[in-house]
C-alpha cells in the first residue's frame, strides 16, 4: 500500500509540473513617469546712473548726492528676492597719497563715506567691509541710495582721488 501511495503522489507531482508547464506564465508589471523642470536662478543688481562727481571740495567739508541731485538706484534684475550689502574703498591716485576710509572724524588723509536710504535723514558710515543696504528687495524692485562724502581735515596731496562703492547681491 505504501508503495501504491507513494506512486499516486508521484503522479500527481508529474501532472501538476506538467499543467504548470503549459500553462502561460502570467507577470503583472506597470509603469508610469514623472515630469521633472528645473530652471537656474539669477541674482543680479544694477546700480544706475553709477556715476557720482563730488568735484573739487575744501578740506573738512561734507557733499551728498543729494546735494548733486544724483541719487543712485540699485536694481533687483534677477530671477530671485535678494539683499544688498554696500562698501567703500579708501580713495586713491596713482602715484599718490592714498586717503585712508575712517567712520569718525577724519584727520589727516582720511575721508569719510556714508550712505543712506531714507533721503538723507540717517547716514551709515561705510568700511571696506560690506554692510547691509537693503532686504528682502523682490525682482524688479529697487532701493534708491544717496551718498555722502567729507573729505579729509587736511591731507598732503590735492589731486583729484577715486572711490569704488560696490553693491553686492545676494540671494535673501
Amino acid at each position: 500500500m505504501k508503495e501504491k501511495m507513494k506512486k499516486r503522489i508521484l503522479a500527481l507531482v508529474g501532472v501538476a509540473a506538467l499543467v504548470g508547464l503549459l500553462l502561460p506564465t502570467v507577470v503583472f508589471s506597470a509603469e508610469d513617469t514623472v515630469t521633472c523642470t528645473v530652471s537656474a536662478y539669477l541674482v543680479s543688481v544694477t546700480v544706475t546712473d553709477g556715476d557720482v562727481i563730488y568735484g573739487a571740495l575744501e578740506v573738512g567739508t561734507s557733499k551728498s548726492t543729494l546735494d548733486l541731485t544724483d541719487t543712485q538706484t540699485a536694481t533687483n534684475d534677477g530671477t530671485v528676492t535678494e539683499d544688498f550689502d554696500i562698501k567703500s574703498t579708501d580713495a586713491t591716485r596713482g602715484g599718490g597719497t592714498t586717503w585712508t576710509l575712517v567712520t569718525g572724524t577724519p584727520g589727516n588723509n582720511e575721508f569719510k563715506h556714508e550712505f543712506s536710504t531714507d533721503s538723507g535723514s540717517s547716514w551709515t558710515a561705510m568700511t571696506t567691509s560690506y554692510a547691509s543696504l537693503a532686504t528682502s528687495v523682490g525682482t524688479s524692485s529697487s532701493e534708491e541710495f544717496d551718498l555722502q562724502i567729507t573729505m579729509p581735515g587736511s591731507t598732503d596731496d590735492y589731486a583729484e582721488h577715486s572711490i569704488t562703492v560696490t553693491v553686492l547681491a545676494t540671494q535673501s
